[in-house]
């Protein structure tokens, strides 16, 4: 488990791990309550098969290490990667609890420690909150995903007008930079920029899934 020093979190994201019920606040406030139901749906997007090599980014505590080790069996490998020292920690406590071919880094700004085409499949559920660079991070997962493969993110906007606008905050920390008037951190822009297909389910409020594939 290599540490991978420079890629910091984004302001303020740090703070939600570690801190439960603030979590299950962003949770429910980004995805109205359903999050339980909608990580399923983004689980069933990603078709991983037993064997299946998967990278978790932004993997925070690591909320989808159990769900993605079942899905790829013991055969499989899920590789989560976050920024924040806090998150990592307790992810790799998660990875140790679940066993299996689990481990998690802390990631850099820069390229992803992998090689070109190391992962099957990739996955994000609200992680991209933390990155500071969504431009580079999509770009990288696009290289080290396989022709063929896939990348699911299940994230939500912040709402950009009134009356709502002022739950921002909770959606994505630094929701000022992260808001949909801002291009450069609109995430679907970025998967249509690097992958071949992108499907975008709008799930209610500001929520949405995701799935981007790269041709094979």
């Amino acid at each position: 488990m290599t540490e991978q020093g420079g890629w910091e979190a984004n302001r303020g994201s740090d703070g939600w791990n570690g801190r439960p019920q603030l979590s299950r606040v962003l949770r429910t406030v980004a995805l109205a309550g359903r999050y339980g139901r909608l990580h399923r749906l983004a689980v069933d997007r990603l078709f991983a098969d037993d064997g299946d090599r998967v990278l978790d980014l932004g993997c925070g505590s690591g909320l989808n290490t159990k769900a993605l080790a079942g899905a790829v069996g013991r055969e499989g490998r899920v590789v989560g990667v976050d920024p924040r020292v806090r998150a990592v920690h307790e992810a790799r406590e998660e990875a140790a609890r679940v066993g299996g071919s689990c481990s998690v880094i802390r990631g850099a700004s820069g390229p992803l420690p992998f090689p070109d085409g190391a992962f099957d499949r990739a996955f994000s559920t609200l992680g991209v909150r933390a990155v500071p660079d969504v431009r580079s991070a999509v770009t990288e997962v696009a290289r080290v995903v396989r022709p063929g493969g896939r990348f699911v993110v299940l994230h939500a906007r912040p709402f950009p007008t009134l009356p709502l606008a002022f739950l921002g905050p909770l959606v994505s920390p630094g929701s000022v930079e992260s808001s949909e008037r801002d291009p450069a951190r609109d995430v679907p822009t970025f998967l249509e920029r690097w992958f071949d297909t992108v499907h975008v389910e709008r799930v209610g409020g500001s929520a949405f899934v995701a799935t981007a594939e790269l041709s094979g």
